[in-house]
C-alpha cells in the first residue's frame, strides 16, 4: 500500500467566501488531519487520496487498492476512498462528511 501524505494541497475555492471558478495553483499545503467536511484537495499523480470524497473535477488514472493491477479512470460525482493511489492525471475532491 501507498503511504498517506501528511500534507494535502486544500485549494482556495474551500473558503466558504469563496466566489470564482477553481483555481488548482491556487492552494496552500495543509496537514491532512486538517481536513473537514466541504474542503476541497487536489490529487495529482503520485498522489494518495487523504479522505473519503466525491470527484469534482478532473481525470485520472487510479488504482483502488483491490486492483492495482487495473487501474480505472475516474468521471465526476465518482466517490473516491481515502488511500486510493492517483497513477496519472488529476482531480479535485470535495472531502465527505
Amino acid at each position: 500500500t501507498m503511504p498517506m501524505s501528511t500534507h494535502v494541497r486544500l485549494l482556495d475555492a474551500s473558503r466558504a467566501d469563496y466566489d470564482g471558478p477553481i483555481d488548482k495553483l491556487a492552494f496552500e499545503l495543509v496537514l491532512a488531519t486538517r481536513l473537514k467536511a466541504g474542503d476541497l484537495v487536489l490529487c495529482t499523480a503520485g498522489d494518495v487520496v487523504p479522505a473519503d470524497g466525491v470527484v469534482i473535477e478532473g481525470m485520472a488514472t487510479i488504482e483502488d487498492g483491490s486492483q492495482p493491477t487495473s487501474p480505472i479512470i475516474t468521471a465526476r460525482r465518482l466517490l473516491v476512498r481515502r488511500g486510493t493511489h492517483l497513477a496519472s492525471g488529476y482531480i479535485v475532491v470535495r472531502v465527505a462528511a
